[in-house]
């Protein structure tokens, strides 16, 4: 029964470690996200600039309304308030990421990763095949199984009449009997 939960154990300190690594992958991920969304909201805020510099000239040219001014002023504000909250978002990420890798160059780098790229996936069955024998979870479950086992093994064996006992109580009444046993009426 300790070997099963040694095993348990190790499957759930290695679960414990795959987690970590996974949230920081998550966080790297995130990272690299928000790097690409700085890019296109500060695209989006030149874009705005432009469309209010080309609605005040058309504004001078009398070939507006006042309203359109103010529509495009407002599109030039939001686009500055998202830029702001992508970029404190993606500088609290970097610090993040900066104490969990104990490295302080990375408020001098920038992620180094390939969003548009495609890959191909592996083939189905050798993606069952692999989930078969590496999953976690399964392991898991088979050490509970042969836990489960082992213990309606040792519950049967428990239920099962003590032959040693009864035994000893029918020798002890077959020898006090014994004499009236063999006699003869």
């Amino acid at each position: 029964m300790k070997q099963f939960d040694v095993d348990f154990s190790e499957v759930r300190a290695i679960e414990n470690l795959e987690n970590f690594l996974t949230d920081s992958a998550r966080k790297f991920l995130d990272w690299v996200l928000l790097t690409e969304q700085r890019k296109i909201v500060s695209e989006r805020l030149s874009l705005s600039e432009e469309e209010l510099a080309r609605t005040e000239r058309k504004l001078k040219a009398h070939l507006i309304d006042k309203v359109d001014l103010i529509r495009a002023e407002d599109a030039v504000r939001i686009a500055k308030q998202n830029q702001m909250l992508v970029e404190s978002q993606w500088k609290a990420l970097q610090a993040e990421l900066t104490v969990l890798s104990q490295n302080n160059e990375i408020y001098n780098l920038g992620p180094e990763f390939n969003l548009y790229e495609i890959k191909d996936f592996i083939p189905l069955e050798e993606a069952v095949s692999q989930l078969r024998t590496e999953s976690r979870l399964i392991h898991t479950l088979s050490i509970r199984l042969k836990q489960l086992e082992y213990s309606r093994k040792g519950y049967e064996e428990i239920l099962k009449p003590q032959l040693s006992a009864i035994a000893q109580f029918n020798i002890k009444n077959a020898a006090e009997g014994l004499d009236r046993a063999l006699g003869m009426d």
